[in-house]
């Protein structure tokens, strides 16, 4: 720190200690009697209350009049709610007779979770908490949702049931949705409805909402109570997810709030024991799923089926990368004579009670090895494995298995086929390759993708039947396998490999600024811009919908233009634009281009996931000039993280090849683990950002005669030139909580007009902007 700043610094903390700045919020009534102190709380001319020292609360005329009209607003509430009841039942009966209706309750009958209805309805009767196991397919999902709708339905208006029921994803919510309203005979929107993110069919008739997670949350943060839900239903619970164990954590608290609200933990592969415990051991009960002829294919299969054999050659990526030795064992030898007469030498001489144990996966075994595990298996076929690598997903292997069930000879009806593959790259190439085979781009097949990220237009298309005579083959992630049904599947390819991401719970040179200006372009010319960067432009717009909406939670607390709302700033935006600039107006913008900032509220956003950069030790080159510094090359420098130790950073990064940064410290998103740790996403940022939005208890403490700033217990620490600068830094780090405490406390006060808050401000925009 120079001394000009630390000079700045001193006086401005010199007046605040002094009290030299008045706040205007601490301006007397000019109703109040002389020498009567308020506290500040809510001065305003049209406000409710006031409290001071010496009274309770006073209500006034305004107080009064307001309390009526809410009271007011609540009976009206009540008396739609009833009106939309009464709709309902009235319609319930009437579709009874409904020829659609009754088809579909056919198939509903034919489903096993309907053999369990009464026993289901008559437990949650009597308990407050139900877990229901059962397998895919037995119709947990789409029946005891419609099973405690029709029972309230052929009862009063008042004790008409009002559902919520939580999907992992948006898809499964979405034809979920579909599905119940299909067999309620009913269009979408009117007793059934889902919610997902920015996107919503429901009505104030609606009373089976399906929902994702995050969506009762959001509601849960204005509605702790749930006020008017009788019954929540969460799906597929066994997946453990941050956001549904936090839901649990919460309905766990409601049901003692309200004893009235029923809830319902649901899943195909479920600890029932784990979740009757930690309800108060509530009741549980498992559904039989249907049963069907299943024939299992194994790899040995697929390649004799297809006759995979002999064509791995020496340049494929599906080559195995070992020696001959490993793969044929150590008894080969080079010459006239290949690889199996030797393999065949050894093992037949070998007793049957040779072994090879399960738990060694195939890839790890050399071909003696793969013949003993395999001793049924025709010996080209054996080769074939041993020459594969088997950690990859062969697309050979799964191109020629589908065009066997397409057009091979087998006993087997023509149906759709699902492809399980563990992300959406995996998805991208079999589809392009399949596009590039004549076999599967006719008229005879139809190929859709499906995986979360795609548009729910996208994902709705696997659900259509296609025509006679037309195969319809999904590639998919295991969305599919659990939390849609597609019921005109026959076949079923999976990979064997799936992606996990974990999250830790807590959670210039920048990834994050390279995805602004990108978004930023993207806005300026979006459908040449996406095109010709392979951006997408419905992501672009769920960015600029989601900006809206952050917009409209800062205009709430008062941290922008007063009375934002989404829909009206969106409305407002021109083309090309968000609406959100013009909007919040400039003073808001001010400092919105300075990329030293932003890179400071990227150490806000996303502190403790921090990383320390270490350099190899300096070495100098000799020139005509004398000794110059040479940069490291960028395998040499090292990435350090308090957690997982050392890590790499992503090739996809813009930080992949980076010599030299500006400061030894990095902020990051997200870590992912194949065979090593990488950081995908990683920020810059400098010493002041990580003092003053670390969140972090700052220590100084003195070691071989240097002041040492500290955070973390420890393991980021800053050198001081002298005390005096360290006890500033602190200070100042106070007075910024101190500030966003009272701004929280008193969302109406106005930081850039408060002479002590905005002296705050600009010192810390000096600080990070001047470093």
């Amino acid at each position: 720190m120079t001394n000009e700043k630390q000079e700045e610094l001193k006086e401005l903390l010199r007046d605040l200690q002094s009290g030299e700045f008045d706040d205007p919020n601490e301006e007397s009534d000019s109703n109040s009697s002389e020498g009567e102190e308020h506290d500040g709380l809510d001065h305003r001319e049209e406000g409710l209350f006031w409290v001071d020292d010496k009274a309770d609360v006073f209500e006034n005329d305004s107080y009064t009049s307001v309390r009526k009209k809410m009271v007011s607003k609540h009976n009206h509430n009540i008396g739609n709610v009833l009106k939309e009841n009464g709709k309902l039942c009235q319609e319930f009966q009437r579709k009874q007779s409904s020829r659609h209706y009754m088809s579909m309750l056919v198939q509903r009958k034919n489903l096993p979770a309907w053999q369990e209805r009464d026993k289901i309805l008559d437990l949650l009767d009597r308990s407050q908490v139900l877990v229901v196991s059962g397998m895919t397919g037995c119709g947990k999902t789409t029946q005891i949702p419609q099973f405690i709708l029709d029972a309230s339905l052929k009862g009063p208006a008042g004790q008409v049931a009002n559902i919520v029921c939580t999907q992992p994803r948006r898809i499964s919510a979405i034809s979920m949705a579909q599905r119940v309203a299909q067999e309620r005979a009913e269009s979408l929107g009117n007793s059934v409805g889902y919610q997902i993110r920015l996107e919503s069919v429901k009505t104030s008739a609606t009373r089976l909402l399906y929902c994702t997670t995050g969506v009762l949350l959001r509601r849960l943060e204005g509605d702790a109570d749930l006020k008017g839900v009788t019954h929540v239903i969460v799906d597929e619970v066994h997946e453990r997810t941050a956001e549904s164990d936090f839901l649990l954590l919460v309905l766990k608290d409601l049901i003692v709030q309200r004893p009235e609200v029923k809830i319902i933990l649901m899943s195909a592969t479920l600890n029932a024991d784990l979740f009757s415990h930690y309800f108060f051991n509530c009741p549980t009960i498992h559904i039989p799923g249907q049963t069907f002829p299943v024939d299992q294919f194994f790899l040995e299969d697929a390649i004799a089926e297809t006759r995979y054999v002999y064509v791995i050659e020496g340049n494929s990526p599906y080559k195995r990368k070992h020696n001959s030795s490993r793969i044929y064992g150590p008894g080969y030898k080079s010459g006239p004579r290949n690889a199996m007469d030797y393999v065949f030498d050894d093992t037949e001489s070998l007793d049957k009670t040779y072994f090879v144990k399960d738990s060694i996966p195939d890839q790890d075994l050399n071909l003696q090895e793969l013949y003993i595990r395999y001793r049924d298996v025709r010996a080209p076929v054996i080769k074939t494995i041993a020459a594969m690598d088997l950690d990859k997903i062969n697309m050979d292997v799964v191109e020629r298995l589908l065009e066997w069930i397409v057009e091979g000879n087998h006993k087997y009806p023509p149906c759709a086929v699902l492809v399980f593959m563990p992300g959406m790259a995996e998805i991208r190439m079999l589809y392009e390759k399949l596009q590039s085979n004549t076999m599967f781009n006719n008229k005879g097949c139809v190929v859709y993708p499906l995986h979360s990220s795609l548009s729910n237009e996208e994902q709705k298309a696997i659900f259509s039947r296609p025509p006679d005579g037309v195969t319809k083959i999904i590639i998919s992630t295991n969305i599919a396998e659990t939390s849609v049904t597609i019921d005109d599947v026959v076949y079923v390819i999976d990979s064997g490999k799936m992606k996990e991401k974990t999250r830790a719970f807590a959670v210039g040179n920048s990834d994050h600024l390279t995805l602004l200006q990108a978004y930023k372009n993207g806005k300026r010319a979006a459908y040449v811009y996406c095109r010709e960067n392979f951006l997408s432009s419905r992501v672009l717009q769920e960015i600029a919908s989601l900006k809206r909406q952050f917009a409209e939670l800062l205009s709430d607390i008062g941290f922008c233009r007063e009375g934002l709302r989404a829909r009206a700033v969106e409305r407002a935006s021109t083309h090309g634009t968000d609406g959100v600039l013009k909007a919040t107006g400039p003073e808001a913008n001010l400092n919105s281009e300075i990329i030293s900032l932003m890179s400071a509220m990227l150490c806000a956003a996303l502190y403790p996931n921090v990383i320390q950069v270490q350099t190899p030790e300096e070495n100098y080159t000799l020139t005509s000039d004398g000794e110059v510094k040479m940069l490291p090359k960028a395998s040499e420098l090292r990435f350090l993280t308090k957690r997982d130790g050392y890590v790499h950073v992503h090739p996809s990064s813009v930080n992949h090849n980076t010599r030299h940064y500006e400061s030894p410290f990095l902020v990051y998103l997200e870590k992912v683990k194949t065979r090593r740790v990488f950081i995908r996403d990683c920020s810059m940022t400098s010493v002041f950002p990580l003092l003053l939005f670390g969140g972090s208890q700052i220590n100084v403490e003195l070691h071989n005669g240097e002041f040492v700033l500290s955070l973390d217990d420890g393991w980021i620490q800053f050198a001081a030139p002298s005390y005096q600068v360290a006890a500033l830094v602190k200070e100042l780090c106070w007075e910024l909580d101190e500030l966003l405490e009272d701004k929280i406390r008193n969302p109406n006060i106005d930081l850039n007009k408060c002479p002590r808050e905005s002296r705050i401000i600009q010192m810390i925009v000096h600080l990070i902007t001047t470093q």
